[in-house]
């Protein structure tokens, strides 16, 4: 959740976990931290990669109602 420099090698941060809101803080070294920002670097893509999967989805949604809309006219330029 928040880290600052504690002293030359290591780093304070603050841990919480959001399943179970678990909270803890510590002073870690470099290569912990290093794994840290690793384990949020991966899971941050993984949350972008199903972001943007579910932007698609709705956007090509959208489209085809649309696409299906004009084909039965049911949009008529009076609509615009």
């Amino acid at each position: 959740m928040d880290w600052e420099p504690a002293g030359r090698h290591g780093w304070s941060i603050s841990l919480r976990c959001p399943e179970c809101e678990w909270r803890d803080q510590g002073v870690f070294s470099q290569e912990i931290a290093d794994r840290f920002d690793d384990a949020l670097d991966a899971s941050t893509q993984a949350v972008l990669g199903d972001y943007q999967a579910l932007v698609r989805a709705n956007m090509e949604n959208d489209v085809e109602r649309f696409l299906k809309a004009l084909e039965t006219d049911l949009i008529v330029p009076e609509d615009f």
